[in-house]
């Protein structure tokens, strides 16, 4: 599900978004919302934001935490809610571990690969 930058979604700090890739969704924590500066004093549209990755689900659904890696600054455009019902076993798995689900340098490498996937899938549709 693509929004356009156009989009009426108003995401909120600490909201749970999702960027899709082709086979993988990334859920994260949205942080703050990066508002573009168009020289014109009215503009507020947001078209970036910061977001903290949660989860990482692969092709085969399972569940890579991905708490322990890096912060992104993301288009909001390509972000969608997430909604409960598609989150909630996997937040609660999170909220009831002590530790990373994954060693760190794991959960960095499936973390990387679905960007770079996700990126060179842009770069070839533009």
């Amino acid at each position: 599900m693509r929004q356009s930058a156009k989009s009426s979604f108003q995401f909120q700090p600490h909201q749970i978004v999702c960027l899709e890739g082709e086979t993988a969704r990334l859920y994260s924590e949205v942080i703050q919302i990066i508002y573009h500066s168009s020289g014109q004093e009215t503009s507020s549209d947001p078209e970036k934001g910061w977001i903290r990755p949660l989860l990482l689900i692969d092709e085969k659904e399972e569940s890579h935490d991905v708490r322990e890696t890096v912060d992104l600054l993301w288009f909001l455009s390509q972000l969608r809610p997430a909604f409960d019902t598609e989150v909630f076993s996997f937040l609660v798995q999170l909220r009831t571990s002590e530790r990373p689900l994954f060693p760190r340098e794991k959960a960095r490498q499936h973390l990387n690969c679905f960007l770079q996937q996700l990126l060179e899938r842009q770069f070839k549709s533009n």
